[in-house]
């Protein structure tokens, strides 16, 4: 029991603890560093504006993709009674569900 009591607070203050070292940190100064090209933000490909726009182009619409929005468009009546009479009715089945009929 003390063995395991040993291994929680070493789990838990050891961590902790390393937030309380102290660490030196040794910076150039401007004088000890060599002259580097600077980059501007503006240079940076990050921020800076593509030469060319893209265009978005859309191709037409195929026989295939034309038939299946016409049978859409036809048999959208359709499914929305359908629907409307299931949201009406979902209630009900689920009950008698849940009573076991």
């Amino acid at each position: 029991m003390r063995h395991q009591l040993w291994l929680v607070i070493q789990r838990y203050v050891g961590p902790a603890s390393l937030s309380l070292l102290t660490f030196k940190v040794y910076a150039s100064s401007k004088k000890d560093s060599p002259h580097k090209d600077t980059v501007k933000v503006n240079e940076l490909s990050l921020y800076s504006v593509p030469e060319h726009q893209s265009k978005y182009v859309e191709e037409p619409r195929t026989q295939l993709e034309e038939s299946i929005s016409h049978l859409r468009h036809y048999c959208e009546p359709y499914t929305s009674w359908c629907q409307e009479k299931y949201s009406q009715n979902k209630p009900k089945i689920q009950s008698l569900v849940q009573w076991g009929l």
